[in-house]
């Protein structure tokens, strides 16, 4: 999902989304991921599909109260930055 954050016309978005099980579209020449919820049709950018795995991943390592489930939620936010 990284690399989503560029240019729709990028050669490896090109590349990649033809692989992907979702549509990646252009809007204002940025790729966006595009998604069935329902029955409703969903448009996310990449930092906001960023957010909401950061926000799972947030989420899940709270359940948890041990030092290695803090450890890793610090690791993941901090790499993602």
């Amino acid at each position: 999902m990284s690399h989503f954050v560029c240019s729709f016309k990028d050669r490896e978005v090109q590349r990649d989304a033809k692989m992907l099980s979702y549509d990646v579209v252009d809007q204002n020449g940025k790729p966006y991921v595009q998604v069935k919820v329902g029955a409703d049709q969903k448009t996310f950018s990449p930092e906001e599909i960023s957010a909401m795995i950061l926000g799972k991943t947030k989420e899940t390592a709270g359940k948890d109260n041990s030092a290695m489930s803090q450890d890793a939620w610090l690791l993941a936010w901090h790499t993602s930055v």
